[in-house]
């Protein structure tokens, strides 16, 4: 079965011959012309289609492409693209091989000389056509293109493309199979006129019906419209259908164990079942529709003989998935894909296309065995928010895109760049619409499309999830220390005394030099020894230097012998360049102002006298008591602390028989406590999902819900794999147990320190973060000793500005609250409605608290309890619904389409220099435009010997309602209405 999209049937060549005449005869110049020119040294190919000649050779074959060496050619192929010629896929290249005083050259001409002879050329100018006519955008969802041109990195210069009604670009719609490849513009002009309402001028004759009216006029084809998926039953013997539209639910329209082996047929692995659309059916319809697949695991039916199926229907086609190692792995891998309903209509012989209705689909693997081929899916139908209750929306509507390269990408952009490029909107001749574009260069980027342009569009390659988790980091830099080990060791001794201060090295027990490297700047050593990784644990007042010698822990080593000691004053966080496993997270460690005026009184390493900047490992704990406890300061800042017999939170002892999720407000968490005991040791049983992800608690499941958001500030459903508490690694794997924790006191004064981003001032013996999604996000903690409390501060201000805002319950009272907690089965989902009482695990300091706070954006730091000068000890932390996170959602994988080496340029482009001498700008930005006509203009500023990106627009009146900049540049300077911002991105929204 040959895979191809279930395209609408276009119209044949010979319908194409009988086009208007008088449209084609209204130009000045002829739009099929463009012979051979035959210098008698070159076996030619006719490069006609039919009985015309529309390029300089070839077949349209991969073997021997159209070839593209004079304007003209350009001019021909959006002509015939549009008017539905390149139904299939055939090969274009810009540039023909020419003996070139004897050297086979790829080159282009430019007309001839005097004496007849042709101008070699290494550009393509279209300044000429770009006066004389209007070039329309290359193929819509009507045409699509799915064919492959290859521009051989020759500049096309002066180009001027205008494009309606949907995606406008170059290119108007590429899809899934298409294949941009080479294409380097310079001073390029795309202009998104919206849609014609006048008889127009003669050189706006090719707009000269009221497109707009025409499909508004044709109210049937969002009402008539929709799209079904026919299921084979077992118990009947016959395939059952559902109507999709709108039946999204909270997880969509689901499809359980596929089995991607059920039906073969000739080698291809299909679904048993079939997507079939419901077209309007109206007498005199001017429209002709299609169903569209944006991705290679949807394909034509075909001749499978599947019941009740034409061979234009769309199944499941398995064996990309099947054969993709990646999404064999059950580790959280997911596919996307969107079937298109389009309308499209002919006016004078040009394809208009509008997409009426889209759905979105999101394969996943549901098997326990690789390569068992049960796969499932979730299916919904786009549309957005109209303040309809209960309503699912995706928020997606494919609406006007707008693109220098390209309005609309299914397929693949590669090594294609714009230097100087301006998108003009809503021309006043014509209706005015709003627009978007997803990177300026692209207007969108298909969801199952990966791309290097920017990683938040289209593919989402990360998850909305980062960790810390102090066992792997002791891990990382050092092993478990085994009591009666012998180790290499230090012992300071005073004349007549011993044993005074003691210091033990644990190069012994490093991990192998490269995950030490991790942290080897940050480790505490032995003055001189750094070099040679003598690193240090203090358990004395003061270290100077001393006799190494062997010595041999005893039985009852001390806490400090079996810890990762810091420096002072120092922030430890994750780089560019180096993955530290810390996720959002950042160390401040200790500093002390006495130890920083005298040094010479404390050791030139500051290892006594200046704070706990330490991780400590411990025995391994398999159980965590989640409670639902908080102390919230921003509403209570008069109400007695925690602390006192008086004011101890109540615990709870039986569920409530009823709740919603207002049951949550403050001062119900500061004043009852409800703990639900975890156990570790069975998270395999919850298999990919979260701790209490199943629960049938509908007091636990409300909590949960007004706790728990997305990166897109959505909540959790209950019932997701990610609806619960997490305990997993940075590598997304299931965590048994918690053996390791850094103590971090009340935060301490904040000191400044040198980032990327200018000076910063961080409190000192603490763990800091930013919340940068504007939706917010949730932060698990896991601690004990003392009551855990989130605090805000400036990090841009040296002013002492930390302020407590959240305080979770991470401390049992044994004879206040019994030490009750509720059972919970992670198998079965079963919590307990009464509570059991604990026993030795929940004395104080051995029972480890877990709690979720929901955190609004801003900064923050995680410390002790505000009144309290005892130590927190942190064992884990997780932030979930930040912005960018390393695991999360599931991670989107593309099959086959991708859009790399695309970008503007900060230089004129040459053949010479293509593709990698090119100076790319690495920048893009993503951008909202209402109905009113502007210009957008992306040039160079030059200052002194740098160059940067420059973006004019203007905004009287005003037509960008947003935009984001992006740079991935190291200076990250770029210039936006003659601003310099020296960031990697600036949001711009109009005030």
């Amino acid at each position: 079965m040959t895979k191809k999209f279930a395209f609408r049937a276009l119209v044949a060549f010979v319908a194409l011959l009988g086009a208007s005449a008088a449209s084609v005869a209204a130009f000045s110049i002829a739009w099929f012309s463009g012979p051979n020119i035959d210098t008698g040294s070159d076996d030619y190919l006719d490069g006609s289609i039919g009985l015309r000649n529309y390029f300089f050779a070839g077949k349209g074959t991969e073997a021997e492409p159209y070839e593209i060496v004079s304007p003209v050619h350009f001019y021909n192929l959006t002509r015939l693209q549009n008017i539905g010629v390149f139904s299939g896929k055939a090969y274009v290249q810009i540039g023909h091989v020419f003996d070139i005083d004897g050297v086979p050259t790829l080159a282009c001409m430019d007309g001839v000389d005097e004496q007849g002879n042709p101008n070699y050329v290494d550009y393509l100018d279209m300044e000429e056509y770009s006066q004389d006519m209007r070039i329309r955008t290359i193929g819509g969802e009507g045409v699509p293109f799915v064919g492959e041109i290859d521009g051989h990195g020759f500049p096309i210069k002066n180009l001027k493309v205008y494009g309606n009604p949907e995606d406008v670009g170059v290119f108007g719609y590429v899809a899934h199979e298409g294949l941009l490849k080479g294409l380097v513009f310079e001073d390029l002009e795309v202009t998104s006129l919206g849609y014609n309402n006048t008889v127009s001028a003669p050189d706006h004759q090719l707009f000269s019906e009221d497109i707009d009216d025409i499909f508004h006029s044709a109210s049937y084809l969002a009402t008539d419209t929709s799209l079904s998926i026919s299921q084979y039953d077992p118990l009947s013997g016959h395939y059952s259908s559902t109507n999709l539209k709108k039946l999204n639910g909270a997880s969509g329209t689901q499809l359980v164990n596929i089995n991607a082996s059920n039906q073969v047929v000739e080698g291809t692995r299909i679904f048993n079942g079939f997507f079939k659309a419901t077209f309007p059916n109206v007498e005199n319809d001017p429209f002709t529709y299609s169903l569209i697949s944006s991705s290679p695991v949807i394909t034509q039916v075909g001749s499978t003989n599947i019941e009740g199926a034409s061979s234009t229907d769309l199944t499941f086609d398995f064996n990309p998935l099947y054969e993709n190692v990646d999404f064999n792995k059950l580790n959280d891998y997911q596919v996307n894909a969107k079937i298109y309903l389009t309308a499209s209509v002919k006016v004078d012989g040009y394809v208009f296309s509008r997409v009426i209705q889209s759905y979105s689909i999101e394969l996943y693997n549901n098997s326990s065995t690789y390569h068992e081929g049960k796969y499932g899916a979730s299916i919904f139908c786009d549309y957005i928010d109209q303040g309809v209750e209960n309503d699912k929306v995706t928020g997606y509507h494919h609406g006007v895109n707008v693109g220098l390269v390209a309005g609309h990408v299914d397929g693949s952009v590669k090594d294609c760049y714009v230097f100087n490029g301006t998108i003009k909107f809503n021309d006043t001749r014509y209706h005015p619409i709003a627009a978007e574009t997803d990177t300026a260069l692209i207007g969108e980027i298909g969801k199952n499309v990966h791309n290097d342009i920017d990683p938040d569009i289209g593919l989402v390659v990360n998850g909305d999830i980062g960790i810390m988790n102090f066992s792997k980091i002791y891990s990382l830099i050092r092993k478990d220390a085994t009591k009666g080990t012998t180790i290499s060791a230090g012992q300071r001794t005073k004349e007549g005394t011993t044993d005074l201060v003691n210091y033990i090295s644990y190069k012994e027990f490093l991990q192998n030099d490269d995950t030490l490297d991790l942290f080897a700047d940050y480790l505490r050593y032995y003055d001189g020894k750094k070099e040679d990784k003598e690193y240090i644990v203090s358990t004395g007042t003061n270290v100077g230097s001393g006799v190494w010698k062997n010595y041999n822990v005893p039985n009852n080593v001390p806490n400090d012998f079996n810890s990762v000691d810091f420096l002072w004053n120092k922030v430890i966080e994750d780089e560019e360049d180096v993955d530290r496993g810390l996720g959002v997270f950042k160390v401040v460690t200790s500093y002390n102002a006495e130890a920083a005026a005298h040094p010479e009184s404390y050791g030139i390493y500051m290892l006594a006298n200046i704070g706990d900047s330490r991780i400590i490992n411990g025995s391994p704990i398999s159980k965590v008591y989640f409670s639902t406890a908080e102390f919230d300061h921003t509403k209570d800042n008069s109400y007695s602390w925690w602390g006192t017999t008086d004011d101890i939170p109540k615990r709870g002892t039986d569920l409530p028989s009823y709740s919603d999720l207002l049951s949550f407000n403050y001062p119900f968490s500061r004043d009852f406590n409800y703990v639900f005991e975890l156990d570790l040791s069975k998270m395999d049983q919850a298999g990919q999902n979260d701790y209490m992800y199943n629960t049938d608690s509908n007091f636990l499941a409300n909590y949960l819900s007004n706790k728990l958001i997305d990166k897109y500030g959505d909540p959790v459903e209950p019932g997701s794999p990610r609806f619960g508490f997490m305990f997993r690694s940075s590598e997304n794997e299931t965590l048994d147990s918690l053996s390791s924790y850094m103590p971090i006191g009340k935060p301490g004064g904040k000191q400044a320190f040198e980032t990327e981003d200018g000076t910063k001032y961080y409190p000192s013996n603490s763990i800091v973060f930013s919340i940068e999604n504007p939706k917010g996000a949730n932060i698990s903690v896991v601690a004990n000793n003392e009551d855990a409390t989130v605090y805000s501060f400036n990090p841009d201000s040296p002013a002492a500005d930390v302020t407590p805002m959240y305080t979770m319950k991470s401390k049992s009272l044994n004879q206040l609250d019994m030490n009750r907690y509720f059972t919970y089965d992670v198998a079965t989902g079963v919590t307990g409605t009464e509570t059991v009482v604990g026993t030795g695990e929940m004395k104080d300091g051995n029972a480890l608290y877990g709690h979720i706070f929901r955190l609004p954006q801003g900064n923050y730091v995680l410390g002790a309890c505000p009144s309290n000068s005892t130590k927190t000890n942190i064992y884990f932390l997780a932030v979930q619904g930040q912005t960018e996170g390393t695991i999360g959602a599931k991670e989107i994988i593309s099959i086959e389409d991708k859009i790399e080496g695309t970008d503007f340029l900060l230089e004129a482009p040459t053949y010479a220099n293509y593709p990698t001498s090119l100076n790319k700008a690495l920048f893009t930005f993503k951008g909202h435009f209402n109905e009113v006509s502007g210009n957008i203009v992306t040039d160079v500023y030059t200052a002194g010997d740098k160059k940067y990106m420059r973006v004019t627009f203007n905004n009287s009146p005003l037509f960008i309602t947003s935009a984001t900049f992006r740079s991935r540049l190291v200076e990250h300077v770029f210039m936006i209405n003659g601003v310099l911002h020296d960031v990697d991105k600036y949001d711009y929204i109009p005030v």
